[in-house]
């Protein structure tokens, strides 16, 4: 037998080994949960337009933090000057919002409207002039940006801690605005 032949073979019983495992068909052929952000355009000039959704693809329940704002996807500016993505500045966690013990729960196949989490990222809401990086630097509105959401296979609440977080990037979106004040991007 040829070397060839033989890692050939080798390769083969590894996929067949692989193949029984319910490891490997859990994890790779059966994703348990796949979450898809949907009713986002590619291109917004306001962003009060922003009206995303996330549906669980999946085959188990996902689950949300029910503190605020956890539960909102976080708005993420690509700084082409540094070729990377700036989280918004996010406010501290509040447990005083209704339902803190009440984990949110999509189950398989259910989608769900997300407040946005652009509000926090802005100098002003009404009018604002700059997006406001979780550093505290200002940058232009007119760019790329994406929302990014996390999110627990266990309950998420007040009281319940998961022990593994995930999360999800929305597809890129552009955004076009007319600020009012001119930013420099560092």
């Amino acid at each position: 037998m040829t070397i060839n032949f033989k890692i050939t073979l080798a390769l083969i019983a590894l996929v067949l080994i692989l193949g029984e495992s319910p490891i490997f068909f859990s994890t790779v052929l059966q994703p348990k949960h796949h979450l898809k952000f949907e009713n986002l355009q590619v291109q917004y000039s306001n962003l009060s337009d922003l009206q995303p959704r996330i549906r669980n693809l999946g085959t188990q329940s996902i689950f949300l933090c029910s503190l605020h704002p956890q539960a909102a996807p976080r708005l993420c500016r690509f700084n082409p000057q540094q070729n990377t993505w700036e989280k918004g500045e996010w406010p501290r966690l509040c447990a005083s919002v209704s339902g803190v013990l009440n984990p949110i729960e999509i189950g398989p196949g259910q989608s769900m409207e997300l407040k946005a989490g652009w509000r926090y990222s802005l100098d002003d809401e009404s009018t604002p002039t700059v997006f406001t990086t979780e550093k505290e630097k200002t940058r232009p509105l007119t760019g790329k940006y994406k929302f990014l959401l996390q999110y627990s296979e266990e309950p998420w609440s007040y009281v319940n801690t998961p022990k593994r977080l995930f999360t999800v990037e929305s597809p890129v979106f552009k955004v076009i605005l007319e600020p009012t004040s001119s930013v420099r991007e560092d």
